[in-house]
């Protein structure tokens, strides 16, 4: 997951919701090995990509989902 999005940040911001999308899936496995403060920490960052990307006001009630970043993604970076 880090070099993923290692090789997407290194694209400036051509690569911007697939590197908030794989932050969202770290931090899903991060969640799953136990270490809740990182795993928060890339969940927050994540979702802040998302709002600013989307273009959505980040103070809403829930927080995006899998699909959410998904649609984010064109179709071929999947």
């Amino acid at each position: 997951m880090d070099k993923a999005i290692q090789i997407y940040h290194n694209f400036d911001s051509a690569f911007e919701a697939e590197t908030a999308r794989a932050k969202f899936y770290k931090s899903k496995v991060l969640r799953y090995a136990d270490r809740s403060k990182d795993a928060d920490r890339e969940l927050a960052e994540s979702v802040k990509w998302y709002y600013e990307l989307a273009g959505q006001d980040a103070n809403r009630s829930e927080d995006p989902q899998e699909a959410d970043f998904d649609r984010l993604v064109v179709f071929w970076s999947r």
